[in-house]
């Protein structure tokens, strides 16, 4: 039976995933962290990235063998490791495939980045002794793409796909089915991307611009907004412009907002990205790099 796939994309780290997966649990930031993408019963995939110097994909690995090794003992398990597998990416990209088996199997990818920020990044792949895993592999690690110096880091998961200008960096996040966020930071500016799902639902009591008003009114309620009709990626949408209120505002540096939110009728989603800053606005540069469907 064909099976569907989506893209993943965190911290600047891209793969395709089956379509019944989905992220279980997410830590740390850019500069280290990890992540569990699970299917509907069990655990498939676990990501780790760490900014590194050079030079550190033998001792990450050893380190991962001597683990799995530690874990067989205990369990009383017999392993099996096969190192120095060809794995089907860049191999401008410094690393190492290698494969287990245990009481389950996983392939384990390896990689150092190189660039300005030097990670190490750790891609494991589990699956039941019973599975023929391989193929999942190849698909998942041929699609795996690392960005180093771009100019740009893309976010995707739960139906949110956008690609944020490097200089924001992430502050936090909202992960649920139906409500996607993400939080970013640059200096003056606080970034917001969400997704709302089951829009046209939504739309049924409210016209857009008036959901936006009552859905982000805490947000708004210490500016002066002006509204503007607005075609968002061939959607219907809204523009927003806002400054602080009050005298002082006027001759203060205070925030601005500047916020594009639409309707993509073809996914059911409410997309709206917000940009709250003193000096410069870089929102419309990530609202053209959020792929709605």
């Amino acid at each position: 039976m064909r099976q569907d796939w989506k893209l993943f994309s965190w911290c600047g780290i891209s793969f395709l995933i089956p379509e019944k997966w989905s992220v279980g649990k997410i830590q740390g930031d850019e500069r280290e962290g990890s992540l569990r993408i699970d299917d509907p019963f069990v655990e498939r995939i676990q990501l780790i990235w760490k900014r590194t110097p050079p030079g550190q994909i033998a001792k990450f690995v050893e380190r991962q063998i001597h683990e799995i090794e530690k874990k067989a003992q205990k369990k009383k398990l017999p392993l099996s490791v096969k190192r120095d597998l060809n794995y089907p990416i860049d191999k401008k990209l410094e690393g190492e495939f290698f494969y287990w088996k245990a009481d389950s199997q996983a392939y384990n990818l390896c990689l150092q980045t190189g660039g300005k920020h030097n990670r190490v990044v750790f891609l494991r792949i589990l699956g039941s002794l019973d599975e023929e895993l391989e193929p999942k592999v190849v698909k998942i690690t041929s699609s795996l793409k690392v960005e180093r110096d771009s100019p740009r880091c893309r976010w995707a998961l739960f139906g949110l796909d956008v690609a944020v200008p490097q200089q924001f960096h992430m502050d936090g996040y909202h992960l649920l089915a139906g409500h996607v966020r993400l939080d970013f930071s640059a200096q003056d500016q606080r970034l917001q991307v969400n997704k709302f799902s089951l829009g046209q639902i939504v739309l049924e009591k409210d016209p857009l611009g008036d959901w936006v008003r009552e859905r982000f009114k805490p947000v708004f309620k210490r500016f002066r907004l002006t509204p503007e009709e607005k075609s968002i990626h061939k959607h219907p949408g809204l523009a927003m412009q806002g400054k602080r209120r009050g005298f002082l505002a006027r001759h203060l540096n205070r925030d601005k907002i500047h916020l594009y939110a639409w309707f993509c009728p073809k996914v059911n989603n409410i997309l709206v990205v917000m940009d709250r800053y003193k000096n410069t606005c870089d929102v419309k540069k990530v609202v053209d790099n959020v792929r709605c469907h």
